[in-house]
């Protein structure tokens, strides 16, 4: 597989078998970045919040797909709402991105709880999450190399939290 902006591109040889004469043909099969795994929600609001973690990074970033909306709380590591960053103040995300910044009135603030334990809640209608990142820079610019990324695929995060603390 290969990486091409926000595709992952996998040339596969369909065709005759080995040492046969019948044709080969070639074929490239694209894929959306980090989709091969998502939590889906229809017409009815869903919500899913994570284990407790702890993230260092400056932007939350969400890979979705959402033809009805997506919202994102930033809880404290007991469950209870952050001031500002409940779901009533994030900013509703309604596009197809790989890399949304999650925004709260206008701002991403996140930062201010990098190394601190907290938990994600996501209510979604109408979408797809496919994964989520905290990032050490605005997707638009250059890579801090001292911030360590998390969780960038919804895949890993299954494995490992088995996405137990979710209701529909």
């Amino acid at each position: 597989m290969i990486r091409r902006g926000d595709e992952l591109w996998q040339y596969v040889d369909e065709g005759g078998a080995h040492g046969g004469s019948d044709p080969r043909t070639y074929y490239r099969y694209k894929q959306r970045l980090d989709g091969f795994v998502s939590l889906d929600a229809g017409a009815t609001i869903g919500s899913m919040t994570t284990l407790p973690l702890v993230f260092n990074g400056k932007e939350l970033t969400v890979n979705v797909n959402a033809a009805g909306y997506v919202k994102v709380a930033l809880l404290d590591g007991s469950g209870s709402a952050i001031p500002g960053l409940d779901l009533a103040d994030c900013d509703p995300i309604a596009t197809n991105s790989v890399e949304h910044v999650v925004t709260w009135g206008g701002e991403s603030l996140v930062e201010a709880y990098c190394g601190q334990t907290v938990r994600l809640q996501f209510e979604m209608q109408n979408a797809k999450l496919y994964a989520f990142e905290f990032t050490c820079n605005d997707v638009r610019g250059d890579v801090d190399g001292d911030c360590e990324v998390g969780w960038r695929d919804l895949g890993k995060l299954a494995s490992k939290w088995l996405l137990s603390r979710f209701s529909w």
